[in-house]
């Protein structure tokens, strides 16, 4: 029902409007639903994730609780963008890989916006809806209208070689990182000498890092 409402939106007149960034630090939980369809080969991930973002400190951590086609996945992705280094921390085992640059939670001021309520009565929230193309896919974002917190983002299009639908709603959300530890890098973690050169900046199809 979201990602019809969410995409239903493109078809209301809107206006071209500024954009905005999300608070430097929060932290959240996100529910995720992700379709995809690669080369005749279809894949279903379903889950709960939870986020801490620090704009500040340039890292993200998720930990993720996700089904994979039946298979439950649990881990703990931490980007560190100022070593530009990715933990997959699961179970004992770490591994890592490369990061790009940095690049922050914001909806880009060239994207076409509307303003929407959730909710009834003095028991809502104004919010914007954006929609920003970014060529092979589209990303419909939800906020708050005065501190662009998020409350949903809906991915839909091609990316990788693969089409893609990624629904994404957000609650619980608190300003500030309530347990810096979190952002702690695991001692069995290898030690890696990134970046390395040539490695692009980041290419998220969610820019609210959603899974993809």
């Amino acid at each position: 029902m979201l990602a019809v409402v969410l995409s239903l939106l493109s078809l209301v007149a809107a206006a071209a409007g500024s954009g905005c960034c999300t608070p430097t630090q929060w932290e959240g939980d996100m529910g995720l639903i992700l379709g995809s369809v690669a080369n005749g080969n279809t894949s279903f991930i379903e889950g709960t994730m939870r986020i801490h973002y620090d704009a500040q400190q340039k890292m993200i951590v998720t930990v993720q609780n996700i089904n994979y086609n039946g298979l439950p996945i649990r881990q703990t992705i931490i980007e560190d963008f100022n070593k530009r280094v990715q933990y997959t921390v699961m179970g004992d085992g770490c591994s890592s890989k490369p990061l790009g640059a940095w690049l922050p939670n914001c909806i880009p001021d060239n994207a076409t916006s509307a303003e929407v309520v959730y909710g009834l009565g003095s028991n809502s929230v104004q919010a914007r809806a954006f929609e920003v193309n970014y060529g092979e896919f589209t990303v419909y974002f939800v906020v708050t209208a005065d501190t662009c917190v998020p409350l949903a983002e809906d991915v839909n299009g091609k990316f990788d070689g693969a089409d893609i639908m990624e629904v994404i709603t957000f609650a619980n959300i608190k300003a500030g990182i309530s347990n810096t530890s979190v952002f702690n890098i695991p001692t069995n973690c290898p030690t890696v000498q990134f970046p390395v050169p040539g490695v692009p900046r980041a290419r998220r199809a969610s820019p609210f890092h959603g899974y993809l």
